[in-house]
């Protein structure tokens, strides 16, 4: 068999080694110029979402021989509406880091690798497959699995994210769920460490949010962050992503082609801009 993978974010670098696993090498092409090469932002692992597997990381490790190691893990989430606070607590989860973070995710999974990652390669399906035998679509891109077959869009969604910088408990992440700046949506901040946290605010695109002015929604969001964590918040960096696409395909194989990650279709946004279960 010759194998190519396109993409070499989370689920493209793990299909790649759970092919090495069993003897497999594959090509894989990365249309970017290292891994991780997109913006630094948390995400959470919650155990309430890999049922039936309480620690998803101790069921990749021991199953799969893919090893992570998270930032931190999570025992205590803050949830705020308008007008309450409440909380959950216990080993609720993990932390960890994507993007250009020294210790993404997708940087660990590549220091796992033993083959070659293909950087600067933006090729098409069309231009290798005639070559392999089998090709594994991973863009993380829903629009190259709709060339394939029909992608069905639960709804779309819009974010605006940031860094920022103050004071922080990595074991504690901060919800918040108001109609007044995330219509239907949520907020929340992830830290990083003591003293940075991501910060993002998502709501799905409905057609009553269309008119809506994300950045007034941001400015009302982020004030409301300040006055319940009682901090002026500096913002380092920020990011904006609209069209987000929330669904998933019929089938995770045609012929020799497979569709993994977001090209297979991503089933929950808590916390999360990706899947790793699919």
């Amino acid at each position: 068999m010759k194998i190519a993978i396109i993409g070499a974010g989370l689920s493209g670098l793990s299909c790649a080694l759970t092919l090495e696993k069993y003897g497999y090498q594959a090509d894989i092409f990365e249309r970017r110029a290292m891994v991780g090469d997109r913006f630094v932002i948390a995400e959470a692992m919650f155990a309430m979402f890999h049922t039936p597997y309480d620690d998803a990381v101790k069921y990749l490790s021991e199953t799969h021989d893919i090893h992570l190691k998270p930032t931190t893990n999570i025992q205590k989430v803050h949830i705020y509406s308008e007008n309450e606070h409440s909380f959950i607590d216990g080993h609720l989860g993990f932390t960890n880091m994507r993007g250009k973070h020294p210790e993404a995710y997708e940087k660990q999974l590549a220091h796992q690798l033993k083959g070659e990652i293909h950087f600067n390669k933006n090729v098409s399906y069309k231009d290798i497959s005639t070559e392999y035998t089998h090709v594994v679509l991973a863009t993380g891109d829903v629009l190259d699995t709709k060339k394939f077959q029909p992608y069905d869009v639960a709804f779309k969604a819009s974010f605006k994210g940031a860094v920022i910088e103050g004071d922080f408990n990595q074991t504690e992440v901060y919800t918040f769920f108001n109609h007044h700046f995330a219509p239907k949506g949520m907020a929340y901040v992830l830290p990083h460490s003591d003293r940075e946290a991501s910060f993002v605010l998502v709501y799905p695109q409905y057609p009553e949010n269309e008119t809506l002015d994300k950045e007034e929604l941001w400015k009302k969001c982020l004030a409301e962050c300040c006055r319940r964590l009682d901090q002026d918040f500096k913002v380092t960096s920020e990011y904006s992503i609209k069209d987000y696409r929330i669904g998933k395909i019929q089938t995770p194989r045609i012929g020799n082609t497979f569709f993994v990650g977001n090209c297979w279709g991503l089933s929950h946004l808590y916390l999360v801009l990706g899947n790793l279960n699919r």
